[in-house]
């Protein structure tokens, strides 16, 4: 059972201030797909944007409303026809709710003249360029169908009649039949969740890749890189004639009928507004596939209507039919706006230019609701009831910074962007470590190896600067990050002539020097913790830099071990307290590994006062009567993934 509350909240983040659990409704007896709650994205995958290799058959519960519904006589049906759609099973929001770690709580033009992405990339990176492309036409790619029908104009394939085309590669006179909406969505709309938009051209070794060829290669990447997701409903796997309806007008195929209108509801409203990220639909409830990622929603309108009107009204019955423990019904309009494919070069975000490729679309249902207001199920209506969503997904992480897809694309070919590495600070720390402990070494007399060690170390830090230089896109903010490092190290350097200058004493100069390159070395072992936070929310460490932490924590067991044997403090203290928090960091990716199932389990009173805290911030409510009754207001509120630009309103 989620709850409303004893007032229906009409806002879009419609979540209440009370953590219930479901109850027996409705929502348990709709068809859910058996699949892991991080289930790889494979070609066996629901979402997979074609024939999947192995067909996973959706599991629908027995519902004994169904029986009552079917035995009812239709008397009349006028103004507007509602379209009877199960909720998408309970099951699927535990799933939600396990992935999360919190209730599910809801109140009421191609470039002309251009080599192909895979051509270019062989080409840069002194492949064969045959070969290369061969490889990804057989994974993916026209190759990919050679057990389907051979043909060499469309008309050869109208035989199959699934609208199918004549697909053939470029320079080949002969193909296969592939229906029009094979393809790789399923890879696409992740990495348009997940992926910055890359922004402008880029060119390796003589080749110049555009914007769109990189946009090609991240999808290509991701369609290999069998990334964990979250899936929930169930996959129509068709067909879609004959249409087989009950007297309701409903599709007497369950898979057909999700996903549900309550399950839907229930989903977006805690997946956008309360979680605050996007996530994919196949936008079609038919046989084909079309994964698109989500931009935004909007509740145009959320009315309490009267039962018995309602059922004649939509059903033709004097009593509601579906749900017999249904005491309310609200009837709900939601824009629903998601992003389709462009063909056009250049970054869209942006420019602006990417209101141009956002479809909306009105969905219209019913809530059904019990004597407390709570939400047990929902009906599609309108011309929802065939046009609604199939099924809904999300991925849970990027493919492994180390991923390799079959075709050897790796992603840092296709980034050349510093977003992996947002923060310059553990680069800049570094310099200022090797510095400090290079000048701490010439005071001591310490040549070997504490001079000659922080020299290597100097060098390779100051080339990873270099590097992180080029491809960061904000370089004013980085100089001025830069000049501040060099102004606190020359500084540094310089003291130790003044001071001596000034009479201090040799052993006061040393300590001084020691006390600042202990904190420059604290700032350099502690900057990754600067994005643990950012790490804690999204349950995901590929913002860490793993391979420094761990050669961190062993270069601190080393100054470890000589600071004993020199009984030095100020090279055993720090070592110690580094090697400490370099342990703190390591352990994140024990509670959250990179590409894998997250541990989201906290403290249930601290989950609880947190969600409670969110529904005062978001929450608005207009009370009602005891008696169901019409509200006229319109409420909206839009809430936009922060990869697609984040915006809410509540009016």
């Amino acid at each position: 059972m989620v709850t409303i509350s004893r007032s229906i909240a009409l806002t879009t983040t419609a979540i209440i201030a009370t953590t219930t659990v479901i109850e027996a409704s409705p929502l348990q007896y709709d068809p859910y797909t058996p699949v892991n709650i991080s289930t790889p994205l494979t070609s066996s995958h629901p979402a997979f944007g074609g024939e999947t290799k192995e067909c996973i058959e959706p599991i629908v519960p027995e519902d004994p409303n169904q029986s009552k519904a079917e035995s009812m006589t239709l008397l009349a049906s006028f103004y507007r026809k509602l379209h009877t759609m199960e909720d998408s099973t309970s099951s699927d929001i535990q799933d939600l709710e396990m992935f999360f770690g919190s209730k599910m709580e809801v109140n009421f033009q191609t470039l002309k003249e251009e080599f192909a992405p895979s051509e270019k990339y062989a080409k840069a990176y002194g492949l064969n360029v045959a070969d290369f492309q061969n490889k990804i036409s057989t994974r993916s790619g026209v190759d990919s169908r050679k057990t389907s029908t051979a043909c060499t104009v469309n008309s050869d394939c109208k035989g199959r009649e699934d609208g199918s085309i004549c697909a053939k590669r470029e320079g080949f006179t002969t193909g296969y039949c592939i229906p029009g909406w094979f393809g790789i969505c399923h890879a696409w709309a992740p990495a348009a969740i997940l992926e910055p938009e890359p922004q402008c051209d880029v060119t390796k070794n003589g080749v110049t890749f555009h914007v769109m060829d990189i946009k090609g290669l991240i999808t290509s990447m991701y369609d290999g890189a069998s990334i964990k997701t979250v899936f929930t409903g169930a996959r129509f796997y068709g067909p879609d004639s004959p249409t087989n309806k009950d007297q309701y007008d409903r599709f007497t195929d369950a898979a057909r009928r999700d996903l549900g209108a309550g399950y839907f509801h229930i989903a977006i409203t805690n997946i956008m507004a309360k979680q605050n990220r996007s996530f994919v639909v196949d936008v079609t409830a038919g046989a084909e596939v079309w994964n698109q990622p989500v931009r935004s929603f909007k509740v145009k309108s959320m009315d309490l209507v009267n039962i018995r009107t309602a059922s004649m009204m939509y059903f033709g019955v004097p009593a509601y039919p579906f749900n017999d423990k249904t005491v309310h019904l609200a009837y709900v309009k939601t824009s629903f706006s998601w992003v389709f494919e462009s063909y056009n070069d250049g970054p869209l975000v942006s420019s602006g230019q990417i209101d141009s490729y956002t479809q909306s679309k009105d969905y219209e249902y019913l809530l059904e609701l019990d004597g407390d207001y709570n939400i047990i199920g929902g009906e599609w209506v309108g011309q929802s009831k065939e046009d609604h969503p199939d099924f809904l997904w999300f991925p849970i992480a990027k493919p492994a910074s180390n991923a390799i897809a079959p075709t050897d694309i790796r992603v840092v070919h296709q980034q050349k962007s510093t977003a992996s590495m947002p923060s310059a600070l553990p680069v800049l720390s570094m310099v200022g470590n090797c510095v400090a402990w290079g000048l701490y070494g010439l005071l001591i007399g310490d040549y070997f190896p504490l001079v000659a060690t922080n020299i290597v170390g100097l060098t390779l830090s100051l080339f990873y600067l270099i590097v992180y230089y080029y491809h960061e896109a904000n370089k004013c903010s980085l100089r001025l990050e830069i000049l501040a490092t060099t102004l606190v190290l020359v500084g540094l350097v310089l003291y130790p002539f003044v001071a001596s200058s000034e009479g201090v004493e040799e052993e006061s100069i040393q300590n001084i020097v020691g006390f600042v390159t202990v904190g420059i070395s604290a700032v350099m072992f502690g900057s990754p913790l600067v994005l643990v936070k950012r790490v804690i929310q999204e349950r995901n460490t590929e913002l860490l830099p793993l391979t420094m932490i761990v050669t961190g924590a062993v270069n601190c067991i080393l100054w470890l071990a000589y600071g004993l044997l020199l009984n030095d403090a100020f090279v055993i203290v720090p070592n110690a307290a580094n090697l400490l928090l370099g342990v703190v960091q390591l352990g994140l990716f024990c509670v959250y590994p990179r590409g894998g199932t997250y541990d989201t389990v906290e403290s249930s009173s601290k989950r609880k006062n947190e969600a409670e805290n969110e529904i005062e911030k978001s929450a608005t409510t207009i009370d009602t009567e005891d008696e169901p009754s019409n509200v006229d207001e319109e409420q909206e509120s839009t809430k936009q993934s922060d990869k697609l630009e984040t915006t809410i309103k509540v009016h």
